[in-house]
């Protein structure tokens, strides 16, 4: 099963009689349209549950057995719940078609929960095989594999509800609501994935110590995709050493010292690898050494105050072998000096003349692909095609004239405009403030959240309000969650753009425009950061009245 390094996982070793019982309690309360054994996607109670193109295919499981059959139909009852995903009628007849054929040659197999995600992939092949007389092409494998993924990995946690939610190897805002979060995440969407760290005392530990950090507000989620990096590199060196025991080494303060210091020069020799390519990238910055060496001593730190309870917790009683010693086995002359900004460096903020040329060149971003505009590079002019992202071009716009992070901006209520008491917005001037804006403060607690803006601002966010309602089919007084809300995966309009997503678009954005700054370098919306200090050097340099 997905989740193997769990203690104890009901669905995969249980009885005929416990999955039984296990996937009733799945549909109980459902809708009935979701008993099947078919589904019609033309339904009106089935709307939006199958994607577009599959609507005209029936799904038919009549040859699955009844816990299977369960599970389908609790699996589109949740796609309809969530409006996360969107199930393709043809698609998942043929993994019907997969799992009976599993069934009949298995006895032992009666639930998807019963086989790990590579072993139905592999079914799947084989029926293709069967059917096709080929084998499928990457790209068929892929969607296939992205329709069971997403339903086993639900599955397996609803039918492991009693197990703490941080021993599973995948964590999810989505898929477990008893993780500590806050009201507005950055990355909520995002899952961590721990199976592939090793050796498995470290993994554990991690997640043990992670927990104990989350549920005192020490650490919050969005901390914790940085933990899982920094513990992927102290893996790979603790493997590499062949090391296999939560202390390290024999116990002395003296090993334990030399072990930190050659870790410090491990990451001094690290070679980042460019995600998705197999190039290999620079080493890796001072900053970047100095969070990975404070997070394995953080890590030391806790875990030898806790030692007892980490040890009972993970079932290890080695844990109870670690001293005082690796409470203090870094120093902080063991991390590296960070290099110093200068005032006014150009990589940190945007001049006038590069910021004026972005102003005037974003116009593609938001325009559908089938229009385009001219661009004057390099004194030749060149048709453009858009891009096709309005909102992302409307969020650019707004860190631009306030100065706030892009979370702060992707993240804003869908009404986050409020009059500024006493003032009639219809008489303020040209340039003065008309309302003020509320934005979500994630980075530093009890920080502001509101600032004055001008019409400029108001009429961007009026603008993509207008966009969201048209396309989220809202009527004049409905309203979503977030103001920028994603595209995809998001029916309900339940979910913002995440600042990485942002980023990519930008990103990309960038190369298709292909303007030089002054520096003659390419022109980066995706460093989008660098409009808030670009911001505050403007502030700063203001005439004073």
């Amino acid at each position: 099963m997905t989740d193997h390094h769990l203690p104890s996982v009901p669905a995969g070793g249980s009885t005929g009689t416990d999955q039984f019982a296990q996937s009733a309690a799945l549909i109980d309360g459902l809708d009935p349209v979701f008993a099947g054994p078919l589904f019609d996607g033309r339904g009106p109670r089935l709307a939006g549950v199958f994607m577009r193109g599959s609507r005209q295919v029936r799904l038919d499981i009549t040859a699955l057995p009844l816990v299977v059959r369960r599970e389908v139909g609790w699996w589109l009852a949740t796609c309809a719940r969530t409006g996360e995903r969107q199930a393709h009628a043809s698609e998942w007849n043929r993994w019907a078609a997969t799992a009976a054929d599993v069934i009949a040659r298995h006895a032992h197999v009666a639930s998807f929960a019963d086989r790990s995600l590579a072993e139905w992939m592999t079914a799947w092949a084989r029926r293709f095989h069967a059917d096709r007389g080929r084998m499928p092409a990457p790209g068929h494998r892929i969607r296939a594999e992205h329709a069971l993924r997403g339903m086993l990995e639900r599955l397996l946690r609803q039918y492991a509800s009693e197990v703490n939610w941080w021993r599973h190897d995948i964590w999810s805002l989505r898929l477990d609501p008893r993780i500590p979060r806050r009201e507005h995440e950055p990355r909520a969407n995002t899952a961590v994935r721990w199976g592939d760290i090793t050796p498995p005392w470290l993994r554990e530990g991690t997640k043990f110590y992670l927990r104990l950090q989350m549920e005192s507000g020490q650490l919050t989620w969005s901390t914790v995709m940085q933990h899982r990096v920094n513990t992927a590199r102290f893996a790979a060196f603790v493997t590499e050493h062949g090391i296999d025991h939560p202390a390290l080494v024999d116990g002395s303060e003296r090993s334990l010292r030399a072990l930190a210091l050659d870790f410090g020069t491990f990451l001094h020799n690290w070679q980042r690898e460019t995600p998705g390519r197999a190039e290999v990238g620079g080493s890796l910055q001072p900053r970047t050494i100095n969070k990975n060496l404070q997070t394995v001593d953080l890590f030391y730190r806790v875990m030898t105050d806790c030692r007892t309870e980490a040890a009972e917790a993970l079932d290890d009683a080695r844990w109870l072998a670690l001293t005082d010693s690796h409470a203090r086995m870094f120093r902080p002359a063991d991390r590296p000096r960070q290099r110093e900004v200068r005032e006014a460096d150009e990589r940190n903020y945007i001049n006038d003349t590069d910021l004026s040329s972005m102003l005037t060149h974003i116009e593609p971003l938001g325009l559908p692909a089938e229009r385009t505009r001219t661009v004057v590079r390099d004194a030749c002019q060149v048709e453009l095609a858009g891009l096709g992202h309005p909102a992302v071009m409307r969020a650019w716009l707004i860190q631009a004239m306030t100065g706030r992070r892009a979370s702060e901006v992707l993240m804003m209520d869908f009404e986050p405009l409020s009059d500024i008491p006493g003032l009639d917005a219809a008489a303020v001037p040209e340039g003065g403030m008309a309302a003020r804006l509320r934005y979500q403060q994630t980075k530093i607690d009890a920080a502001p959240n509101t600032l004055l803006v001008g019409r400029d601002v108001v009429e961007i966010i009026r603008e993509q309000q207008a966009w969201v309602r048209e396309h989220w089919h809202l009527g004049p007084a409905e309203t979503i969650r977030y103001l920028f809300p994603t595209t995809t995966g998001n029916r309900h309009g339940a979910k913002s753009w995440e600042t990485s997503n942002y980023n990519h678009v930008l990103k990309d954005f960038s190369h298709h425009l292909d303007m030089r700054d002054s520096r003659g370098e390419l022109l980066l919306y995706s460093r989008s950061h660098r409009l808030r200090h670009t911001k505050a050097t403007t502030l700063i340099n203001a005439p004073r009245r």
